[in-house]
């Protein structure tokens, strides 16, 4: 099956990654370790706590393993690969990802790493995110995992952090800004 054209190289969860591929959610990571697929780890911001920091899967990667799926599968022969069991997952998450703003796999960070280059608690990122101020979005399986590990997971766009840092530099620099000075004082 070719690639999407409509689909920049999105910035996949693993859930999201697992049903473009068929596989099972477990399987992604090991993909990712055995370099099949390229992967990111996002900053998750709260550094104290004991939670892994999510990752996230290029969309370009996934879409080629599983053309490569499909042409060994073509060989028909039972011994080249075992017959991935989740393929019913895939159309419909292709048409999510089309409703969802497209967040490239080199322009994705995570909370922490907004909240390092705006200079605010990652809950402040948080709120930006839910306001609309920031380009991010949750994943589309957000069902999987604890529920308080997935209020905080967001895939954010950097091009957008950086973009708010300048407008917030700006403010400081013509004194505009209301609060604390951030980046000048």
């Amino acid at each position: 099956m070719p690639r999407h054209k409509k689909l920049v190289d999105l910035a996949l969860s693993t859930g999201e990654a697992a049903a473009v591929l068929g596989v099972h959610y477990t399987r992604v990571a090991k993909m990712a370790a055995n370099g099949q697929l390229r992967r990111k780890v996002l900053a998750g911001g709260w550094g104290g706590s004991k939670q892994k920091s999510p990752a996230v899967y290029s969309l370009a990667d996934c879409e080629q393993n599983y053309a490569d799926y499909l042409s060994m599968r073509a060989l028909d022969d039972p011994w080249l690969r075992r017959p991935r069991t989740r393929l019913d997952e895939r159309p419909p998450m292709l048409e999510k990802l089309r409703h969802v703003p497209q967040i490239a796999f080199d322009d994705a960070c995570g909370t922490g790493e907004a909240a390092e280059i705006l200079r605010i608690e990652p809950a402040v990122v948080l709120v930006y995110c839910e306001s609309g101020a920031l380009i991010a979005r949750k994943p589309v399986d957000e069902a999987r995992g604890a529920a308080d590990r997935q209020s905080r997971w967001w895939i954010l766009s950097r091009q957008s952090v950086e973009d708010r840092r300048q407008s917030v530099m700006q403010r400081e620099l013509d004194g505009t800004k209301t609060g604390r000075r951030k980046f000048f004082g």
